[in-house]
């Protein structure tokens, strides 16, 4: 009979801890469904590192309109060298010119704002299992819910949020034996909305690339010319 108990208050937990992340999630996308800023620009100081050793920066320039278009220019946007990432593909331009594109769903730009444009919390919750994070899977740690897995010693994809601000914080994969681990820091409100403005990068616990942003403005009127495929510096800004 105590066996019995046991496995049913085991039950129980699982049963409860899976519906905290589904209603967490759930919460998460009414927080912001309908009120998210629809577009982001800011200029980005890139730094690489090799064994933790500073290699060198960059400057880029970021735009992104939500749910699905985004722009990384590497150095000034007349430069010729961008990639542009519009719904599922990224098209890669060097000395302006087309040189391979790829399928790419970009699933750090719906983790971080795409999300909040999808018809409904049940579309949110499919994307989010076709990339990996199963919202039936969860766990709390000091303020900051986990989704996708169970306990801290599970190796899945799993995504770490503030529980009071939704602010996502850090996304980890495992693959292969490999470590992937994305740390999203010092998040600073740009428009009605907040926005990290520090990024770390790791692979198997060493540094590859810390990103700082500055000179963030939310809810620019982006022209849509400046995401084409075929004339990508052929945009201007509006008046």
């Amino acid at each position: 009979m105590k066996r019995l108990a046991t496995l049913l208050l085991a039950f129980v937990s699982v049963q409860v801890m899976a519906q905290d992340g589904r209603g967490f999630l759930e919460g998460m996308y009414g927080r912001y469904h309908g009120k998210w800023r629809k577009s982001l620009i800011f200029t980005q100081k890139t730094e690489k590192y090799r064994n933790d050793s500073l290699l060198g920066e960059e400057t880029w320039y970021e735009t992104m309109v939500y749910p699905k278009n985004f722009r990384i220019d590497f150095g000034k946007p007349d430069s010729g060298n961008c990639v542009i990432f519009r719904n599922d593909s990224a098209y890669i331009f060097r000395s302006h010119k087309l040189m391979k594109s790829r399928a790419d769903t970009n699933e750090l730009l719906y983790f971080l704002g795409g999300m909040y444009f999808a018809s409904s919390y049940s579309e949110v919750y499919e994307k989010f299992r076709a990339f990996g994070i199963d919202p039936e899977k969860s766990y709390k740690r000091g303020g900051v819910t986990v989704l996708g897995v169970a306990d801290s010693n599970a190796k899945e994809t799993q995504l770490w949020i503030e529980e009071k601000s939704y602010n996502v914080v850090r996304l980890m994969r495992f693959d292969n034996g490999h470590r992937t681990d994305a740390r999203f820091m010092h998040h600073k409100k740009v428009g009605k909305t907040r926005c990290e403005t520090l990024v770390e990068f790791y692979e198997d616990g060493k540094l590859r690339q810390k990103e700082i942003y500055t000179e963030l403005h939310a809810n620019i009127d982006i022209p849509a010319t400046m995401f084409s495929v075929n004339d990508p510096w052929g945009w201007h800004w509006a008046d």
